[in-house]
């Protein structure tokens, strides 16, 4: 696709078994010689969180379902503390476990674009997710365990303690929510990006993206595909505006904004989990590594789609034969 990015014209592959065939070496070859750099990452990332934690591991994912995951397809790497809820009778625990930052052969194209070829491509993408992991090891678990509570309600309905009035405010707010998330990780991406020297593209990443999503929309429209949800440039509005927000904050200044917008986007439900913690909700981080990311949720549905789209729009197979 030919995307206007900040009035700069950029062509734009889209992802596809050629494309991860094309750039899956160079990507191992950078990952293989950058070793060293991750961890010198992890460290500078752990110091401006005030946090002590083994460095994530890192997973390299490849193959169709993958290259439609809601983060690959975007062109985003991918962070998590793997979590499951448990009930033990009388109080549920939230289990954490190893974190893990995953990305694939699109994923190093994707940054190479929006780098401009600048190396090492991927190292203000793994420094971002090594902050989205590292704020709530340092804030607190209950930060995570509210972001994915009102990104999936099915989680949020386990817990006895939240009414529906909370379960429906977590679900107006979730964009709101998930774009003020990416606060942390954007305010430590600039910073830690410039200490190690690396070329830091957060913004332009987000311009990139948002320019993506608009032409796919547009594309997909053609082929009566609606894709839910607000726009991409929506998201990356709010996401700016919160990122504006916290630039120049300190570590104590960053967690008192997040706490206080979830006060004022899902204020009950915030306040029930934080008065629960101890109590009827427990959170826990375990050492032990368990499978991420996780293909789930509308994963096939996706897999076809996008296998149509390009069959449609650009005559183009999604998985080429060797």
């Amino acid at each position: 696709m030919t995307l206007r990015v900040e009035g700069e014209e950029v062509e734009l592959l889209l992802p596809c078994s050629e494309v991860e065939a094309m750039y899956r070496d160079p990507m191992m070859e950078e990952l293989e010689a950058t070793r060293a750099l991750r961890v010198r990452a992890w460290r500078e990332v752990c110091g401006i969180f005030n946090v002590r934690a083994p460095q994530p591991r890192l997973k390299v994912v490849e193959g169709p379902l993958y290259m439609v995951h809601q983060n690959f397809i975007a062109g985003g790497a991918y962070s998590s503390i793997p979590m499951f809820l448990r009930y033990d009778g009388s109080a549920y625990t939230a289990e954490f476990y190893r974190p893990v930052v995953a990305v694939n052969p699109y994923v190093y194209y994707f940054e190479g674009v929006a780098s401009r070829w600048t190396p090492p491509i991927l190292a203000s993408a793994i420094v971002h997710e090594y902050a989205h992991i590292a704020f709530p090891l340092s804030a607190g678990l209950h930060f995570e365990f509210v972001r994915r509570a009102v990104a999936d309600l099915r989680l949020a309905m386990q817990l006895p303690f939240l009414t529906d009035e909370d379960l429906r405010s977590m679900r107006e707010a979730s964009v709101e929510v998930e774009a003020l998330m990416e606060a942390p990780a954007l305010w430590a991406e600039e910073e830690v990006c410039s200490r190690l020297k690396v070329p830091s593209v957060a913004e332009r990443r987000l311009m990139l993206q948002a320019a993506r999503d608009e032409e796919l929309r547009r594309l997909m429209a053609k082929h009566d595909i609606a894709v839910e949800g607000p726009s991409a440039r929506v998201r990356v509005e709010a996401m700016m505006r919160h990122w504006r927000a916290v630039k120049g904050a300190s570590l104590r200044e960053l967690v008192d904004y997040v706490d206080g917008a979830l006060e004022e986007l899902v204020g009950r439900a915030w306040r029930a989990i934080k008065s629960e913690l101890g109590s009827r909700l427990k959170v826990s981080l375990r050492e032990e590594e368990v499978e991420a990311p996780a293909v789930m949720g509308r994963t096939i549905e996706w897999l076809w789609l996008w296998k149509y789209f390009l069959k449609e729009e650009f005559g183009h197979e999604l998985l080429k034969p060797p």
